[in-house]
């Protein structure tokens, strides 16, 4: 595969589609880990997922581009901020798996396109065409309508939209790939999940020693799970234009939102339809402007237009 098929919106759909289905799914391994408090299982995640790109990192010969990575303070930095993003994510989603709120991790990600188009206007000053602006008033009004009929605000949803939407703008900022993003942030979270497993060994039995060998082997597989997706998320993310990126996050809310009704037979209340009918409808209101405007934008290049990292080889077909 040439360099510029590599490149190719077909490529970046493909990966798009792969790392929310995964996504859409991953409620259903990690529901099996209620055992674990999510701060520990977090750090696990962490931790194995180190371990695992580390090896990746090795197999294909690129820690010279992690050095050099490291030596662009601007990259670096973007990463830093990236990893605090990624963070606050993880943990959110795993409390609301492991406390029974599915559906609120499917809601955030309903959420999340829309949220996209609101941080264009407030970043890029990007100007909205009517029809989008409609989409974000539906989506506020079922938020809204949420918070007012459940006296509650939907934290999990909102911090879940907030934090991988902005995730997802650093990381298409940032001129590096899956796998050596994915290696960045996990290092950087490392000593901090070092620190935290030895606190809890000190205080105790840990998870993965009193655990059962089917719960021990899913913790050490957490690394795994969470690579992945994340990994072609960011192959993505850097072939498609943002809002391409926004309309294929609907896959991975609807799959969580099924698992959660149908499989993990949350409650699924009369108020709780009308937000997430409104947010849907703003959904589809953004989805049909988005079919009518895209002929004007088909002439665009969607290949990553930032640079590579100085003397680093950034290989878009590596993951």
């Amino acid at each position: 595969m040439s360099s510029s098929d590599s490149f190719s919106p077909r490529s970046g759909f493909v990966y798009g589609i792969a790392a929310y289905s995964l996504w859409g799914l991953v409620p259903i391994y990690f529901n099996e880990l209620k055992s674990v408090p999510p701060f520990e299982l977090l750090a696990y995640r962490v931790f194995f997922s180190v371990v695992l790109m580390l090896a990746i990192l090795t197999g294909i010969r690129r820690w010279g581009d992690l050095r050099n990575l490291f030596r662009n303070a601007l990259t670096t930095r973007r990463m830093l901020l990236s990893t605090v993003l990624i963070s606050i994510n993880w943990f959110t989603f795993l409390y609301g798996v492991l406390s029974n709120q599915i559906l609120q991790t499917s809601l955030g990600y309903f959420i999340a396109p829309l949220v996209n188009i609101a941080l264009g206007i407030v970043i890029f000053s990007e100007r909205l065409r009517w029809m989008q602006w409609l989409a974000i008033l539906l989506a506020g009004m079922g938020v809204g309508f949420r918070i007012l009929i459940a006296g509650e605000v939907p934290w999990i949803a909102l911090t879940l939209a907030f934090s991988f939407s902005l995730y997802g703008m650093v990381r298409k900022k940032a001129a590096v790939d899956g796998i050596l993003g994915l290696t960045v942030e996990t290092l950087l979270l490392m000593p901090l999940a070092l620190l935290f497993l030895g606190w809890v060994a000190w205080r105790g039995p840990t998870a993965i020693t009193h655990s059962t060998t089917w719960v021990t082997w899913m913790i050490i597989l957490s690394g795994a799970i969470t690579a992945a997706p994340l990994i072609l998320y960011a192959q993505a993310v850097r072939r498609l234009p943002y809002s391409t990126i926004g309309f294929l996050q609907y896959l991975s809310p609807s799959v969580t939102f099924v698992l959660a009704v149908f499989v993990f037979h949350e409650p699924f209340p009369e108020e709780l339809r009308i937000g997430f009918g409104l947010i849907w409808a703003g959904l589809l209101v953004y989805s049909i402007d988005a079919i009518r405007s895209r002929p004007r934008a088909s002439g665009r290049s969607t290949r990553n237009p930032l640079p590579n990292l100085p003397g680093a080889s950034v290989r878009p077909g590596s993951s």
